[in-house]
């Protein structure tokens, strides 16, 4: 490695050698430091450290110093040291590493390189790149494949220009991935029908595909029979491949269901002296509300949307009987209700509601008002029969306590008693003549 010289010193000098300013363990088997010490004519000590050293190949840079340690007085000691020197350890490749970047699993559309390093050094710049055992560039460190496609799929490989024994081999994939909806595009379906949604994907790898309305997850394909309204939104399909993290697809379509008006409640409410009366519709596209009072439009507050279903409102103060209709209609028919209102100086019950039955025929409640009105008069049939019955008690009971009622029988009992004494005498005559 070098010789330390150390001139005109008394007593010796000390000297140490450093191995990247640490010092060298002499004890090593790759560490030989030999010393060669002579006097001047002066008295004064010469020396010279001579250093051998065997290097190893992972050590590439290595510095080397000398310090030699003597005697300025009787108890001070003071150092001097060498400028470093500083050695390359030059040794050829026994290893070729071959990177991917960004990875070796990789989506249709990306820029790849594939990148070779060898242990030697200096580093090694010159590779020979390979795809498949088919050459594909040589003299460089990395290979660049730009918007790579399933055709780049294969085994690179690389090795050393200068020793090609020397390689290193990877595989790469491109991976692809393909979503659909069936049916493919916004859907428009009416109440009662069916429908089948389905996720149609395709990729290279393994695959996790989901089916979703809002926050809740379907099996696909769905099968959807007699469509409601609240079957209405938007489903999205998602695709993910498992080998690649961020590699995955979306698809959307929006299904609605339509349907003619129905008029599903029909309420009146007595509040703060005035008869609110809110008509519930449901349809889709949405139903335009009409309403009717004795053939007049009266003026709706404001709309309330609850998913397909809309809430129509009027607040009237009726000063005589009333009849109330409300009329949705759009693009697929019309519906209809009426309620009866009494005027306010009557009372009404403070709520009354009169809603549809589902899974009855809409066109049976278009009757609704006139049966009120059937039990109106059949309850007061009732009470005048009730009425009349109490009048003939009455009378009755009357008629048995009156004074010529009781004259009749005083006559009559007069009669018979004239008709005993009778009788008898006539008895008493005839008894006489017998004798």
């Amino acid at each position: 490695v070098g010789v330390c010289v150390v001139n005109n010193s008394y007593p010796m000098p000390n000297i140490t050698w450093q191995h990247n300013y640490k010092n060298v363990d002499l004890s090593s088997p790759d560490v030989n430091v030999t010393n060669n010490i002579v006097t001047n004519k002066n008295g004064f000590y010469e020396i010279q450290s001579s250093l051998s050293y065997s290097s190893r190949r992972e050590e590439g840079k290595v510095s080397f110093t000398c310090v030699a340690i003597y005697f300025e007085g009787l108890n001070k000691t003071a150092s001097k040291e060498s400028s470093p020197v500083t050695l390359l350890i030059h040794y050829k490749s026994s290893k070729i590493s071959l990177e991917v970047t960004p990875a070796q699993d990789v989506e249709e559309g990306t820029n790849v390189t594939v990148s070779c390093s060898g242990d030697g050094y200096p580093p090694p710049e010159k590779f020979n790149f390979m795809k498949n055992g088919e050459e594909k560039v040589v003299a460089t460190d990395h290979y660049e494949l730009i918007n790579v496609t399933q055709d780049d799929t294969g085994e690179y490989t690389c090795s050393e220009q200068d020793n090609p024994d020397i390689k290193d081999a990877v595989n790469v994939t491109v991976h692809y991935l393909t979503l659909t909806m069936n049916p493919n595009e916004n859907v428009s379906k009416m109440v009662g029908e069916n429908i089948t949604l389905e996720c149609l994907a395709f990729s290279s790898g393994t695959l996790e595909v989901t089916l979703m309305k809002k926050n809740k997850i379907y099996q696909t394909p769905l099968r959807l029979d007699s469509l409601q309204y609240i079957h209405s939104g938007t489903y999205t399909c998602s695709a993910k491949l498992v080998e690649v993290k961020e590699m995955k697809r979306e698809k959307t379509i929006i299904v609605r269901v339509e349907g003619k008006p129905r008029i599903t409640k029909l309420t009146k409410k007595v509040v703060n002296n005035t008869k609110v009366i809110t008509c519930v519709v449901e349809g889709f596209p949405k139903p335009v509300v009409q309403w009717s009072i004795n053939g007049t439009a009266p003026r709706e507050e404001s709309v309330k949307d609850r998913k397909s279903q809309w809430n129509h409102k009027i607040t009237v103060q009726p000063s005589e009987n009333i009849t109330v209709t409300c009329l949705a209609t759009n693009a697929h028919g019309q519906d209809q209700d009426t309620v009866n209102l009494t005027a306010m100086r009557f009372k009404e019950p403070v709520d009354e509601t009169l809603e549809q039955d589902p899974a009855a025929d809409p066109t049976d409640k278009k009757n609704d008002g006139k049966t009120d009105q059937a039990k109106v008069i059949v309850g007061v049939i009732v009470g005048l029969l009730i009425a009349a019955v109490i009048a003939g008690v009455v009378y009755w009971l009357y008629k048995k306590k009156s004074p010529t009622s009781k004259t009749k029988t005083n006559e009559r009992g007069t009669a018979d008693e004239i008709k005993k004494i009778n009788k008898g005498d006539n008895n008493h005559t005839s008894g006489s003549s017998t004798v």
